[in-house]
């Protein structure tokens, strides 16, 4: 059994999230779908996309890792049945259908320039012959096109567009640039693409076999003339409770009236890539918690300031473009004073570079000025669905003030009921209160609902522990410590579960 060494699947497109709507008359490159009242500052880098060699490709594909065996002819997943599907799940339902993961050519550079699918062919001890392997992806067209496709392989290929093939080429035939084409048209909105490469015979070191055995996709106009960019995203046709790779999260964002202040979030954005990336941005208000067993006994909170629903926003951001968004919740088309949570899709939730190219941060407006707070950008791999989580070294007293904040990750109006232990190591105090919320919630001043007003203490530990939600949805509490003059935050994640005393 040969053993492949690494699968390079190009480029996955990072499809950054974009709250807010352009300033008037637009940006180049950005197009927003809905309206909207906030600024927009843009900034395209000064770089050519054209100098990356990129064409027209399309870098973004779900592959599996093992290769299947038969014909090119032989249908192994139900072909003629195929739809698209999130990262992570199998291509089909048919017994033994292999599961779909993304997966990017790294070359060390945020600006991969790679337009290739390459596959690297270990030794292997005795002739591999008939091998199958199956991409998918999806492009983005906001118009009926009608366009040339190019396609180069190793091997033998064929392509599917909507379900239609559109291309079949038994091969053999060693990789050459725009070896075979077709015409097509593309629908607006998403169109669906499956491409299935066949390899006859993969024979050991020294026998022939090249070292890549390749293969590519561009667009071009129909007189194969002019490239035809078209845009991607990472799952960007899933909803945030089906895909665990292709949307973050983040809590805490603002506009609203604080203590001694007022609340503001930025967003900005940034495309490191040569292609268009399509961005989901969705606003979800906060929703509400109140004390376990009462009904007229809510948490102080924001969620009495709720004033509208979910808001969602779409853009396409150009290649290399920065966005920033400046006070993002009135730029959602969202009115009043709140806060919410946003889920945003569109790019490889997995990358660690996304809290580079996606960050948040949230502020207040004092007259002294702040730093304010960056929330990091969470993943629905993050949550759990029940079990304890804690906090180390929190705050109180006449200088400080904590907030618990509670953030769904996959079934976002699910409901929880969670008890809070706060046990203050310095005076031996500890004190437990039980609560249910739903959907994204905060619990402003924390040790005040608890009755610790009057305690102070820099050293605090806080313990949530809560059991399965009726939707088995997934969950992370968050904390923010806020200094009471200026009302500046500091994040706070959960660490270490060390035991509370009593089992909290």
């Amino acid at each position: 059994m040969m053993k492949l060494r690494s699968l390079v699947v190009v480029l996955v497109a990072l499809a950054v999230v974009v709250w807010g709507a352009p300033a008037s008359g637009g940006q180049a490159g950005v197009r927003p779908d809905g309206a909207g009242g906030a600024s927009v500052r843009s900034l395209a880098v000064g770089m050519d996309r054209t100098s990356s060699g990129l064409k027209g490709h399309v870098l973004h594909w779900l592959g599996h890792s093992g290769f299947l065996h038969g014909a090119l002819d032989a249908d192994l997943v139900g072909e003629a049945g195929l739809r698209p599907v999130c990262g992570g799940q199998p291509i089909s339902q048919e017994p033994g259908a292999p599961v779909l993961e993304w997966s990017y050519h790294s070359t060390g550079v945020v600006e991969s320039t790679s337009d290739e699918v390459a596959l690297d062919l270990d030794t292997c001890g005795r002739d591999y012959t008939s091998l199958l392997r199956y991409y998918e992806t999806q492009i983005w067209t906001e118009t009926p096109r009608s366009v040339r496709m190019l396609v180069s392989a190793d091997g033998g290929v064929r392509v599917w567009l909507n379900g239609q093939e559109v291309i079949t080429e038994y091969g053999p035939a060693a990789y050459e640039e725009d070896q075979y084409h077709a015409d097509v048209d593309l629908q607006a909105g998403w169109n669906f693409l499956v491409v299935k490469q066949y390899l006859a015979d993969l024979t050991p070191a020294g026998g022939g076999e090249p070292a890549r055995a390749r293969w590519s996709m561009r667009f071009v106009d129909p007189d194969g003339g002019a490239p035809v960019d078209v845009a991607q995203a990472v799952d960007g046709w899933c909803s945030p409770g089906e895909s665990p790779t292709g949307w973050v999260f983040f809590n805490s964002a603002a506009h609203l009236k604080g203590v001694r202040s007022t609340w503001r979030s930025n967003l900005r954005l940034t495309n490191p890539y040569a292609v268009p990336l399509r961005v989901v941005v969705v606003y979800r208000p906060e929703g509400s918690v109140t004390e376990a067993g009462s009904q007229d006994a809510p948490v102080r909170a924001a969620s009495t300031r709720r004033t509208s629903g979910p808001a969602t926003r779409t853009f396409i951001l150009g290649a290399y473009q920065t966005e920033t968004l400046d006070d993002l919740v009135p730029a959602m088309g969202v009115s009043g004073d709140q806060k919410g949570m946003l889920a945003v899709g569109g790019f490889d939730a997995t990358d660690g570079k996304t809290k580079d190219v996606v960050n948040l941060r949230t502020f207040n407006q004092t007259s002294d000025g702040t730093f304010g707070t960056t929330i990091p950008p969470m993943r629905a791999g993050d949550g759990v669905d029940h079990g304890r989580q804690v906090f180390l070294g929190l705050r109180n007293g006449p200088a400080f003030r904590t907030n618990l904040a509670c953030t769904p990750l996959s079934a976002l109006d699910d409901t929880i009921r969670f008890t809070v232990t706060i046990w203050d190591q310095q005076s031996g105090t500890l004190r437990s209160k039980t609560f249910t919320g739903q959907g994204y919630f905060q619990i402003n001043d924390v040790f005040r609902q608890l009755g610790l007003a009057k305690l102070t203490t820099d050293s605090a530990v806080l313990g949530v522990r809560f059991d399965p939600s009726p939707d088995h949805g997934k969950w992370v509490f968050t904390a923010t410590v806020n200094d009471n003059r200026t009302s500046d935050p500091v994040f706070v994640s959960p660490g270490y579960a060390i035991p509370l005393p009593s089992g909290s």
